[in-house]
This record gives C-alpha cells, sequence and structure tokens, in this order.
C-alpha cells in the first residue's frame, strides 16, 4: 500500500512502534520481492510531545481539551494540564475571568459537575490571552519537534507515511497539526494498527 501510494518513507511511533519496525524489517525483504525496499524508521516522539508542538501554532482546542477527559479518572483544569504539560499558574487568572479555578470540576463523571462549568470553559478556550499563554508555553516543544523532524529527513519527502496502534489516532493527528503551518511538509498517510 506505502509503494502503491508513492510514499518515500514510513515513520513508526507510539509505544509499540518499535515492535512494527522490527516486524517491517523481517519482512520487508520477502515482500519487496527484490525490489529496492521501502525506507522506514522510528521517530521518537509521544503524545505529549507532539500535542505541545501542535498547541504552540494552533492553540488548545476545545476538542483537545476533551481527549484530557476520556480517561474518567481525570476531573479538572490541573489534568487538562498535567495531559498537555501545561503549567497551571500562568492560567490561574485567566480561567478565574471565566468564573472558574484550577479545580472546578470539568468532567460530567465527577461529583460537583455542572453543565455551566463546561460551557465557561469553552470561553476560556476562546479567550485570546488563554490562547496566547498556551503557544508561549509550548513553543519550546515546537521548536524541538522542528529540529528532531529535520534531523529525520522528514522535510525531505514529498509524502510519508506513519504507523501506529491505537483507537484515536491522536498521535498521527499530534503531529499533523504539529507541521501543517510549514510549507514544506509532506503529505501524511496514516496507517492504525488497531
Amino acid at each position: 500500500r506505502a509503494r502503491a501510494d508513492g510514499l518515500g518513507h514510513v515513520y513508526f511511533f507510539s509505544r509499540e512502534g518499535r515492535i512494527l519496525l522490527d516486524i517491517w524489517n523481517e519482512i520487508m525483504p520477502f515482500l519487496a520481492a527484490g525490489a529496492p525496499s521501502l525506507p522506514a524508521s522510528y521517530l521518537h516522539v509521544s503524545r505529549v510531545a507532539l500535542a505541545q508542538a501542535a498547541h504552540a501554532h494552533s492553540g488548545l482546542s476545545h476538542e483537545h481539551a476533551s481527549i484530557a477527559f476520556l480517561p474518567a479518572a481525570n476531573r479538572d483544569f490541573r489534568d487538562v494540564a498535567r495531559v498537555f504539560g501545561l503549567e497551571v499558574m500562568p492560567f490561574v487568572a485567566l480561567l478565574a475571568r471565566h468564573g472558574l479555578s484550577s479545580d472546578t470540576v470539568l468532567s460530567r463523571w465527577h461529583d460537583g459537575w455542572r453543565q455551566e462549568y463546561t460551557d465557561r470553559f469553552k470561553q476560556c478556550l476562546e479567550d485570546a490571552d488563554f490562547q496566547a499563554e498556551v503557544r508561549r508555553q509550548q513553543a519550546p516543544a515546537q521548536e524541538a519537534l522542528q529540529r528532531y523532524l529535520t534531523e529525520q529527513v522528514f522535510y525531505q519527502q514529498a509524502r510519508v507515511g506513519v504507523v501506529d496502534i491505537g483507537w484515536l489516532g491522536t498521535i498521527q493527528r499530534f503531529l499533523h497539526q504539529a507541521v501543517m503551518h510549514r510549507s514544506d511538509h509532506p503529505a501524511i498517510e496514516g496507517f492504525l494498527v488497531a
């Protein structure tokens, strides 16, 4: 499929990606049947690192913030901050501007949750100052990712494939959002082994 789609390189990531790359390397000589093997490598990135790099440009969307509440144990902004590597203190005044605190219950799975808290948090996410703070905190992750991807010849390809195991595809989405601002980003085709 990668050959048919004209991919120049296949990147594996996530915890299981290393195992998938090892399998790829074992079976490619048989699948290639004498043709040149398609270059493949492992990207040493995490979901959190890619999310941070993505948010350095696009900010934190409501959709992404909601991902933090998929584990039922997460309940408030402190959990959002932990999931996305944000420091809580610079957001305290910004949350208060919208009638929230860092421990206001934002997950419907916890006692004390009210729909108005979720609505206020959505308003907070639309606050330009809030998003500016997200971008400021996430900028170092964006810079580090760009250096790393350049070293990995990512930007030298017209089309690449990315492979991981998961059920939401968030790591692939975060990678796309972290690079889409660059005019030289390759087209990314995602493969999900679920």
